[in-house]
């Protein structure tokens, strides 16, 4: 079947609205419930699988190319390298500076806490690293992208900064189950990722930069869940 540039950007549009609403009264009303670390590990590789196989397959639709989502392999060195430093200042800005304010001024849920024992056991801290890299670094950023350069190719400027500012609202309501202030510092968090995009146009850098900020995120879970005791 032949299907137009045209109706593949339609049909792109619309399964990302419709995704929107799926995470706006479905997803984002439970958060990571309690279970078995297992069943917690199956569950988001479902789901970031399924992300991702969506996406290649509307590209194929759309007869679109990873380089027109910004994927560009000159001085891929660079991209990397400056994607490390400001995955650090913003690990740091965010994840210890920002956070810390906003939960000392919200309060913090018990099930933020109770989070905490998916991180007790050492074994787990290669499995956390790739769903970090991968699922949180690879996948949600190429999600971001498609519904970044979606909307501009629809809607020029304003609909790209429209899918900027709605899905960074989303990214950070999908945290709420750590409390107000890490869905807040999460959704700034990822408006900035996205403008970095808009400006840069490195799938690369903030790939990087996200990938890095969930490994130092990580590193520290495992480092404070070792201090408690569950």
């Amino acid at each position: 079947m032949n299907i137009s540039k045209r109706t593949g950007l339609h049909l792109s549009l619309s399964i990302i609205v419709f995704y929107w609403l799926y995470e706006l009264f479905v997803i984002k009303q439970n958060g990571i419930t309690d279970g078995n670390f297992s069943s917690l590990v199956v569950r988001i590789i479902i789901n970031k699988v399924i992300h991702l196989t969506v996406i290649v397959l509307l590209l194929k639709i759309e007869k679109d190319r990873w380089g027109d989502m910004g994927f560009r392999l000159k001085n891929w060195r660079k991209q990397f390298l400056t994607g490390i430093f400001i995955g650090f200042t913003m690990f740091l800005l965010f994840n210890i500076g920002l956070t810390s304010i906003l939960n000392s001024i919200f309060p913090v849920p018990a099930t933020s806490k109770n989070i905490l024992t998916y991180f007790s056991e050492p074994r787990n801290l290669y499995i956390w690293l790739a769903i970090g890299i991968f699922g949180g670094g690879v996948v949600e950023e190429v999600v971001r992208i498609f519904m970044l350069t979606r909307f501009q190719k629809k809607f020029g400027h304003a609909g790209l900064y429209f899918a900027l500012v709605f899905s960074s609202f989303l990214f950070g309501a999908g945290h709420l189950y750590q409390g107000i202030g890490s869905a807040i510092s999460t959704g700034i968090s990822g408006l900035i990722l996205g403008y970095l995009f808009i400006r840069r146009n490195s799938a690369i850098e903030i790939i990087t930069i996200h990938a890095f900020s969930d490994v130092l995120a990580i590193l520290a879970a495992f480092q404070l869940a070792s201090h408690h005791n569950f």
